[in-house]
């Protein structure tokens, strides 16, 4: 049995500065911010990765409040920013 050719490698097109820059600002979290839905401030969009486990108790916890889990968070971060310290 022959062994088989490796397909040749293409290369990618090269991207200018300009078009790398307006990828990545065109990204949810980009540095660019963004009106939400009607509102009046600016909020800006961010990217967060959490552990699962933390993530479900903390589902289980706004569940419980009665509020959605992005409202927890603001909630959260206003305290932190509020008090001036995390602790």
């Amino acid at each position: 049995m022959p062994i088989a050719k490796l397909p040749k490698k293409t290369r990618l097109p090269e991207k200018s500065e300009r078009e790398l820059e307006a990828f990545i600002n065109g990204a949810p979290d980009g540095s660019a911010p963004r009106k939400v839905r009607g509102k009046t401030k600016k909020s800006v969009l961010i990217t967060l990765t959490v552990d699962p486990e933390v993530l479900t108790a903390f589902d289980g916890i706004v569940e419980a409040e009665g509020v959605s889990r992005a409202s927890g968070i603001k909630i959260l971060l206003k305290r932190v920013v509020a008090k001036g310290t995390l602790f």
